[in-house]
């Protein structure tokens, strides 16, 4: 009976293009999610890396699941190239808005790629940074194109489509420092369950009562479900929640999201 093959490797360190297949073999750990950057058989993979050396990954989450884990080793791995890094950064983005799909969305997996790949990155890339008004006209016609399949057909709610697009922000313009540097100031945090109730709880219960509270809880509540928000109005009016959230804790529209963590 032949011996099974065993499980790839976390990478390998290739010697240089000219010395083709010689490589090194790395350990391998198990046991330990790739959710944390702390795996010792990664780290010695990485310590044994030379200047022009190649770490040959066969799938991007062999690294890390979390987008703030892969971003870490951008100084490591010198993803300085733009090209090179803006290619990676974008597989990665477009790998974690098609995981949050996972949680309920009518399309799943890698039907999202071909959309993904279809939004406007000119719009991320410009050397001028966008006006709010600019950004809102994009925005929402990135995600209604999203919500299309290849023949014209609505098959997605607006509020998946919108969380989609905002994982992909999420993990190119805040988490990689992708495009203008103002635009971290303009996108907007992707909206689930979660964080909705992180917010009532936080805003809306107790001492916390009175007319904002109250107008909170009504905006915000319209997105949970997310599935639930069918138009794009519905859409801004969450967003519209999120903003007097943001106006209170004196910080970006985005960075509303820090409650998700608690």
């Amino acid at each position: 009976m032949p011996a099974s093959r065993p499980t790839p490797d976390p990478g390998l360190a290739t010697r240089g293009p000219e010395k083709g297949p010689d490589a090194k073999r790395c350990s391998r750990t198990t046991g330990l999610s790739r959710a944390t950057a702390k795996r010792p058989a990664l780290l010695r993979c990485l310590k044994k890396l030379e200047p022009g050396d190649m770490l040959i990954v066969w799938k991007l989450d062999r690294l890390g699941r979390a987008p703030v884990t892969f971003t870490s080793w951008e100084g490591t791995l010198n993803l300085s190239h733009a090209d090179t890094r803006q290619i990676i950064v974008h597989r990665f983005s477009r790998w974690a808005a098609a995981s949050a799909a996972r949680q309920g969305a009518n399309i799943r997996g890698r039907t999202w790629y071909d959309r993904i790949d279809k939004i406007d990155r000119t719009f991320i890339f410009a050397e001028r940074c966008p006006s709010e008004a600019e950004f809102a006209t994009w925005h929402r016609q990135e995600v209604e194109k999203l919500t299309h399949d290849h023949t014209g057909k609505v098959d997605e709610a607006i509020g998946w489509a919108a969380k989609i697009l905002n994982m992909v922000t999420k993990v190119e313009v805040y988490l990689s420092g992708l495009g203008h540097p103002g635009l971290a100031k303009l996108i907007h945090p992707p909206i689930d369950n979660t964080l909705i109730k992180a917010i009532i709880d936080e805003y809306c219960r107790g001492k916390n009562g009175g007319e904002r509270s109250r107008e909170i809880r009504e905006l915000c509540s319209i997105g949970k479900p997310i599935n639930s928000i069918k138009t794009y109005a519905q859409y801004l009016q969450v967003i519209k929640g999120l903003r007097i959230v943001a106006d209170l804790r004196e910080c970006t529209l985005f960075e509303v999201e820090s409650l998700f963590g608690g």
